[in-house]
């Protein structure tokens, strides 16, 4: 196994997650050794994978619930029984509510360019979300920025630093409303208490992914508008700060989810009280 292999580490709740999977193997440009699938003993699904796993001739290993799991509010347990497992250097995190898209003739090499980047430079990690954040920095390649924030919708980072960010961050330092985003957390708070950074990428019509937060139907639709390109440039690189209410992140959510999200962010604003 090469020193710059990686595993895919991602959760398949229905079959129809499966082609968002297989949309991530082709945006990757170069394969990983394993795929590492937290799901449910769903026989449909476990087909879909299996199909894959030969199409594209990478293995994957299931990693079945138990009972006390809990997706929302405590998914470092999950990931860290899915990441023990794991046995090369880097791991890619992506979740299949994540659109990428990169364009035929666009960079096949992008990820050798990564990893080579994180190594010779020491940084941490790279994420892509669809979003930017103020505290990114324009680095001398133009094509990326230095950040300190990580997503678990599409973050590459070394198996053993992850296990090391997760020991020294435990999740018994968050407040129980905080909890859900404890893996995040932690390694975001190694780069601030280390003052180390990450790779985040400036996203193009050719290169992109969006998170969507879809997992239903409406996501099949949404994956067939974002492949088209169809409205997509509002949506590149926004800063996440500087969104008018959280739903506005997200590409083609539906029209009475938005309106709500409206609402409650201009309630949120009457109700502040004056400074």
């Amino acid at each position: 196994m090469s020193a710059d292999s990686y595993a895919l580490v991602t959760k398949v709740l229905d079959p129809l997650h499966v082609l968002i999977l297989e949309d991530w193997l082709e945006f990757l440009g170069r394969l990983p050794v394993e795929i590492v699938v937290y799901a449910p003993g769903d026989a449909r699904i476990r087909s879909r994978l299996d199909a894959l796993a030969e199409k594209w001739r990478v293995a994957w290993r299931p990693v079945a619930p138990v009972a006390g799991d809990d997706l929302i509010h405590h998914e470092t347990a999950i990931l860290k029984r899915m990441i023990d497992g794991a046995s090369a250097e880097y791991l890619l995190l992506v979740t299949l509510d994540a659109l990428p898209y990169r364009a035929p003739h666009c960079e096949a090499g992008w990820l050798d360019e990564v990893l080579a980047r994180l190594k010779r430079e020491g940084l941490l990690c790279f994420s892509a979300c669809g979003v930017i954040f103020r505290g990114d920095r324009p680095e001398p390649s133009g094509k990326y920025l230095l950040t300190q924030r990580f997503s678990n919708n599409c973050g590459l980072i070394a198996r053993r630093d992850w296990l090391d960010c997760i020991e020294r961050h435990p999740e018994s330092r968050l407040p129980p409303h905080k909890t859900r985003i404890h893996p995040e957390w932690a390694i975001e708070t190694e780069m601030t208490d280390a003052r180390r950074f990450g790779l985040r990428r400036y996203e193009t019509a050719d290169w992109r992914v969006f998170h969507v937060q879809q997992w239903d139907a409406r996501l099949l639709e949404t994956r067939e508008r974002f492949r088209r390109g169809d409205g997509i440039e509002p949506y590149l690189n926004r800063v996440w700060e500087e969104l008018p209410f959280p739903e506005a992140e997200f590409y083609n959510y539906p029209l009475w989810r938005r309106l709500k999200g409206r609402l409650r962010a201009s309630l949120g604003r009457r109700l502040r009280p004056r400074r």
